[in-house]
């Protein structure tokens, strides 16, 4: 498990690199507001200094930036987007934070195409999307929801979490 330091000095990076597959995939194109990116960055810090852990589990650390990137929303439409997707940060913020608790819970990289295709078309992944823009989602809910997605045997997100390759 990461401590919040080395996810915060990574978490721009790796932010980025999803932001591009999600460019490609959705055929977009996308700003990230690094203002807002490091406004997240620091609500992060605070949420897991509440938890008052030196390393919290990938299911309370993924559902805090979840929440925060939807909360905040740093992702925009470039105005020459020739396309639009209308929960553009709800769809990263939950790509994003499944990517960190796959990532830490599995010990390996998440196939991040694989989760992408997972978005568009698995049921409850679209439903997650909708439900995070129009309902309110507490890191405390989200965290069950993302404990009871990766740790039931016959969940979509077990089987692309499992998939071998690289991002």
């Amino acid at each position: 498990m990461s401590d919040i330091s080395s996810i915060q000095k990574s978490i721009k990076k790796e932010f980025i690199f999803l932001i591009e597959k999600v460019e490609q995939s959705y055929s977009l194109s996308l700003v990230i507001d690094a203002l807002v990116l490091d406004e997240i960055n620091k609500q992060l810090e605070k949420t897991i200094n509440r938890y008052n852990m030196s390393e919290p589990n990938e299911a309370k650390l993924s559902s805090s930036v979840a929440f925060w990137i939807r909360k905040l929303k740093p992702i925009h439409h470039a105005k020459d987007s020739n396309g639009h997707y209308e929960f553009i940060n709800e769809l990263c913020g939950l790509l994003f934070s499944m990517m960190i608790y796959a990532n830490d819970n599995r010990k390996n990289e998440i196939n991040v195409s694989a989760l992408i295709n997972l978005a568009k078309e698995d049921r409850i992944f679209k439903d997650l999307i909708k439900s995070y823009r129009y309902n309110s989602h507490s890191p405390h809910s989200s965290t069950i929801i993302f404990e009871l997605l990766f740790n039931c045997k016959s969940s979509n997100m077990v089987k692309v979490a499992n998939k071998k390759g690289n991002k």
